[in-house]
């Protein structure tokens, strides 16, 4: 959509243009014109460098690099093409050659940069502390982290794609589009940040992260192969075996009601299916279904004082199993993990 100005009592639409048609190169103009107004890329960001190269065997360069207020590198990269070229790629080639960056050389890298511009009793390192709010360097806190920053006159469906992809596997990565207008007399440049949409951003991070922990769970869960010894059993158990030996022998040292032991063994250290429901529960639940997820076999149900069989669940991970552990230690059980 057109950026619309006020003309005497109507709005009229600016032109759209292209870098090309107004002459304006990225390496000589536009990266000048960014550095100049970084702010309206992002606000708070410190300069860094322009055109950084400095690493063994390679020709490439970072368009534009930068520090946030967080201490963290931002590589911002260039294009005035209408569909970005391959510029995902080459920012997180860039990203990867500066993650070990160290204070001391942020240092240097900006005093060579300044020194290009002629800036006289200009202290690099006061600057960046300034900027920073650090009383002194703190090496420990400095570049945990590398954002990217993509700014193009457009956006290809492949970058999109690949942007969203990285932004759901919690790399720090966002599109901003520059789009030259005009009227008869005056240039404008129309910038806007498309991914993530801003005001999304708090709920993308909230999204982005559970996704992140949902995924580290899954893997957990598949590589951990963790056997447990209960008491003086040397058979290494399985997580659902585990849990179903330890609660039948509290059972048979403590006899209560069902509803004391739902108490005692609450979903809270399972999950949605709970640690122990009734075989009337799990009859309701999982009618018809192949899979009960308990132990049901008639050596594997246990009753209580008020007559209640019920049976242990059988869906364990590595992360829900760390309370039942826990909790037959706190009842004096021993329990080994091999």
């Amino acid at each position: 959509m057109p950026i619309f100005k006020l003309n005497e009592d109507r709005l009229t639409s600016l032109n759209d243009t292209t870098f090309e048609l107004e002459h304006i190169n990225e390496a000589r103009d536009l990266q000048k014109f960014i550095i100049n107004s970084i702010e309206t890329i992002e606000k708070d960001l410190f300069v860094l460098s322009s055109e950084f190269g400095d690493w063994e065997e390679s020709r490439r360069r970072i368009d534009i690099l930068c520090l946030d207020k967080e201490a963290n590198l931002v590589v911002i990269e260039l294009k005035r093409t209408v569909d970005g070229g391959h510029m995902e790629l080459q920012s997180i080639r860039y990203a990867a050659m500066v993650a070990n960056m160290t204070f001391e050389k942020a240092v240097r890298a900006h005093e060579v940069y300044v020194n290009k511009l002629d800036k006289i009793d200009y202290n690099a390192e006061e600057e960046i502390l300034d900027f920073l709010e650090w009383p002194e360097i703190n090496e420990e806190d400095f570049a945990n982290d590398v954002r990217i920053i993509l700014v193009s006159a457009d956006f290809s469906i492949e970058i999109t794609t690949s942007v969203l992809w990285l932004i759901e596997r919690n790399i720090d990565i966002k599109c901003i589009r520059i789009k030259p207008q005009r009227d008869e007399e005056n240039l404008y440049f129309d910038i806007q940040q498309i991914i993530p949409l801003p005001e999304t951003a708090d709920y993308q991070v909230t999204l982005r992260e559970k996704v992140a922990e949902q995924r580290q769970a899954r893997k957990e869960n598949q590589r951990d192969r963790t056997k447990y010894i209960f008491e003086n059993d040397d058979r290494p158990l399985g997580k659902g075996r585990f849990v179903l030996a330890f609660i039948r022998k509290y059972v048979q040292d403590n006899p209560d009601t069902f509803n004391n032991y739902k108490i005692k063994f609450p979903s809270a250290l399972q999950g949605s299916t709970g640690v122990i429901n009734s075989l009337t529960a799990i009859s309701q639940k999982f009618a018809g279904k192949n899979r009960n997820r308990h132990f049901t076999n008639d050596d594997e149900i246990l009753t209580s004082t008020d007559n209640i069989q019920f049976a242990v669940s059988t869906e364990w991970g590595i992360i829900n199993i760390q309370g039942i552990i826990e909790l037959a230690r706190k009842e004096g059980y021993s329990v080994l993990e091999v």
